[in-house]
């Protein structure tokens, strides 16, 4: 009897430990990101990229959207709490409107710390980390959209609509890239429509995405996908697209506004 009640307070004590066991603590990671020549990207922001989400970050191929995104202070410091994981990490000083974190624009100061071999860097960052990346100088100007020979690229191409009619011009389209269980995972942006309408988003392999509209950073059309149902269209937030590798896919793309 003496070996069971003590079994049993041992299991008891047991539990306990698991139910008050402490939560996981954020990591805080720190540095300054400085343009190559040495000057600051003051109030531009530092951007994080999640590693098992996605691919890294490649700039002249497409643009990845960072999944956490601060601001840089007045000598291009930061200092930011993100959750244990693996990330990219770049900034960008941008010409556009403060806050814009979709496509850059021509004339934008774009930086991805990168390794000794010159691929973006993965950093592993622990529950509870006090992480500081140092001081880094890199980036460039961006010039213009990625990858304007599309030789073997892979990506979405068309024409946006509205009323079906209509040129849709001065927004982006967006992929996320949807896994074997149906979830969304890293996102792709393309840079804003043309006067015709006209996008391009480029993605860094194959398979299924859902494709949605943005004005800068806010959902701005739903999507007439062309079926009907008792006579009235049916609308949804996003389009389903597959793609294959090396395929620039043509999809049109019909919205009904907001």
């Amino acid at each position: 009897m003496k070996k069971v009640i003590l079994q049993t307070v041992a299991f008891v004590v047991f539990l306990v430990g698991i139910f008050t066991m402490p939560a996981a603590q954020a990591a805080t990671v720190s540095g300054t990101l400085l343009m190559s020549n040495g000057e600051l990207m003051d109030n531009g922001i530092v951007v994080f990229f999640d590693a098992l989400a996605g691919p890294p970050p490649l700039l002249d191929k497409y643009f990845r959207m960072p999944e956490i995104v601060e601001e840089l202070d007045s000598k291009s410091v930061f200092r930011v709490s993100v959750p244990a994981g693996e990330y990219y990490i770049g900034a960008r000083k941008s010409q556009s409107l403060a806050g814009e974190v979709m496509t850059p624009i021509k004339g934008d100061y774009l930086l991805i710390v990168k390794n000794v071999n010159g691929v973006p860097k993965k950093f592993t960052v622990k529950s509870g980390q006090r992480l500081d990346v140092g001081t880094i100088y890199d980036g460039f100007v961006y010039g213009g959209q990625p990858m304007k020979s599309r030789v073997g690229a892979t990506g979405v191409l068309g024409t946006l609509f509205v009323n079906l009619v209509t040129h849709l011009q001065g927004v982006s389209v967006v992929a996320a890239k949807v896994d074997g269980n149906g979830q969304e995972r890293s996102k792709y942006v393309a840079a804003p429509s043309g006067e015709d309408g006209t996008y391009l988003i480029l993605l860094p392999e194959d398979g299924t995405y859902h494709l949605r509209l943005y004005g800068g950073s806010r959902f701005v059309g739903r999507f007439d996908i062309g079926a009907e149902v008792v006579g009235q269209k049916v609308v949804e937030d996003y389009v389903k697209v597959t793609v294959s590798k090396g395929q620039i896919l043509p999809q049109t793309l019909f919205t009904v506004g907001p």
